[in-house]
Formats: C-alpha cells, sequence, structure tokens
C-alpha cells in the first residue's frame, strides 16, 4: 500500500486510512470494550515461559511476555490510528479517586543486556543519552541521525537488536526487516550486519 502511494495509485490513500481505520475499529475501539469487565477495567493476562496444555501452547520461547486479551503494554500509538480519529490513549480514563499512570522503562530489555553482556560501546552508548536502537545505529553504519538513510538504517537496527537477544536467527531476523522496514536484505546481507 505504502508504494502505491508512492506511485500515486487513485486511492491508495484511501484505502490505507480505511485499513487503518477497521483495523483500530475491530482491535481497540471495539475490541478491548467488549473485554473490558463489570468494573469497566481491561485486564491483560501474561505468561512469560512456555506452557501447553493437550497439544496446544501459550507463551514464549525467547523469554519475552506472552500477551492474551489485550496488549495494554503496547497502546497504538497515533500513526496507527487515522488523522481525525481520537487514539486510545485519549479514551482511557480513570474514574476517581483512582488516577491514571503511565509508565516507561525506557528499552529496559536493552539496557540489561548491554549490562549482562559488558557491552561497553552499548553502555557508552546510554551514557552519552542515547537509546540502544541509535547507538547500534551508529556502531554498524557509522552515520549520525543527520543522514539521509538514518531512519530507515535505524528501524533495521531495532529488529536486530531484539532479535539477537531474543535468540532469532538470521533467516528469522531477515524475513522481520522485510515485513516491518520493507527492507530486503536476504540472508547473507542480515549475516553481514
Amino acid at each position: 500500500v505504502n508504494r502505491a502511494i508512492d506511485l500515486d495509485v487513485p486511492y491508495a490513500q484511501e484505502y490505507q486510512r480505511w485499513v487503518k481505520l477497521q483495523t483500530a475499529r475491530g482491535l481497540w475501539y471495539l475490541g478491548w470494550a467488549a473485554k473490558a469487565g463489570p468494573d469497566k477495567r481491561v485486564r491483560a493476562e501474561y505468561r512469560q515461559v512456555k506452557t501447553w496444555e493437550g497439544n496446544s501452547s501459550n507463551g514464549t520461547v525467547s523469554g519475552r511476555f506472552a500477551v492474551s486479551r489485550v496488549q495494554v503494554q503496547a497502546i497504538p500509538g497515533g500513526r496507527q490510528i487515522p488523522t481525525g480519529y481520537p487514539t486510545m490513549q485519549e479514551l482511557i480514563r480513570p474514574e476517581p479517586p483512582n488516577q491514571l499512570f503511565e509508565i516507561d522503562l525506557s528499552q529496559a530489555e536493552m539496557r540489561v543486556a548491554a549490562s549482562i553482556a559488558k557491552c561497553t560501546p552499548m553502555l557508552d552508548g546510554f551514557n552519552r543519552g542515547l537509546d540502544a536502537h541509535d547507538s547500534t545505529t551508529q556502531l554498524i553504519w557509522n552515520i549520525d541521525k543527520q543522514h539521509e538513510l538514518w531512519d530507515a538504517r535505524r528501524q533495521v537496527a531495532k529488529r536486530l537488536g531484539f532479535g539477537v537477544i531474543y535468540g532469532a536467527g538470521i533467516r528469522t531476523l531477515a524475513e522481520q526487516i522485510k515485513l516491518f522496514t520493507g527492507q530486503d536484505l536476504g540472508e547473507a546481507g542480515v549475516r553481514e550486519l
């Protein structure tokens, strides 16, 4: 769809907006509301380990949290909601006397991994105020934020960073990079990085 928009295909932008609205409607606007309890609260169910019940499994092999019901740790941001519609953050409000808090551990996984691995370049980057993906981008390509390819390469660096700490293989990393960034580096390109 993004390529069709770049090529000025008629109605491509309208189609993209429609798809985003359908996704938002099904997953969040109606989906989360349907999963609210009698107290009007939505609750996630977390599993950090792989579990088996009969022939089906839940959880994750990687150690990352598996979430069912609603992913409140990943509330969709503005780019996932079509312009002109309220974001989920705008719709979530506490009923007094309750209060709402937003907590961001600021790349805790990457910081812990760098600390355990004693990865001096990453730790130095954190000390300079960079985030993990900025540091990875600089380390791999030796570019800064003003470089014209910064955003695209940072997205690749993000997939590489998480993939490495969660044990993804070369093929999986290549697939994830292509899926989430649109860049087809192939297995050889990912292996080189």
